[in-house]
């Protein structure tokens, strides 16, 4: 099984950078090969080698030829794989888009939930976190079900006062407090 997450786009960057470095490589090449074809057929010497080396000639352009080709391939392989590594990239980003819009939806329908039904949610932070939430008959803590009737801890009424504790609470009225603890 792939892990098209972080394999697949390490696997796609080796490949990227192996291609870029053949490439490199026959640039090199034709450029030598190019400097060759001058020298061997422009009259030049080299070594004892004049005009008239055709055999020499015959086998630079030879070397050179096939040196294109692979280039050609080459070429072709890298705009394959540069294409399939942003393919890579925008899936990722779609992914995280998708994900984001999703949380999103998540807490807009928390939200319209608890409004629906009455309640609100608050969070206690001298009990390490802990979630009340109050609703048309009182306030009950999620954690340890204790439940405080009455007026005084009914939705409409309850101010955020923590029913044990000399605390105000802080009610769940962000994303971020959603996400982080009731979520």
């Amino acid at each position: 099984r792939l892990d098209w997450r972080d394999a697949v786009p390490a696997l796609l960057q080796d490949a990227i950078e192996h291609v870029a470095r053949r490439l490199d490589a026959e640039a090199a090449i034709l450029e030598v090969a190019q400097e060759r074809l001058e020298l061997l057929s422009g009259g030049a010497t080299d070594g004892g080698k004049t005009r008239g080396d055709t055999r020499g000639l015959e086998a630079v352009a030879r070397v050179a030829a096939i040196t294109r080709e692979c280039r050609l391939g080459h070429v072709e392989l890298h705009e394959h794989l540069m294409v399939a590594r942003n393919a890579s990239e925008v899936r990722e980003t779609m992914q995280q888009a998708y994900e984001e819009r999703q949380a999103s939806l998540d807490y807009i329908d928390y939200q319209r939930t608890n409004y629906i039904r009455g309640q609100s949610d608050w969070i206690s932070e001298v009990e390490g976190g802990a979630i009340y939430r109050s609703d048309s008959w009182g306030a009950e803590n999620k954690v340890t079900g204790e439940f405080r009737e009455g007026r005084p801890y009914d939705y409409v009424h309850f101010t955020g006062k923590n029913p044990k504790y000399r605390e105000q609470m802080t009610a769940v009225d962000s994303r971020a407090l959603w996400e982080k603890y009731v979520r």
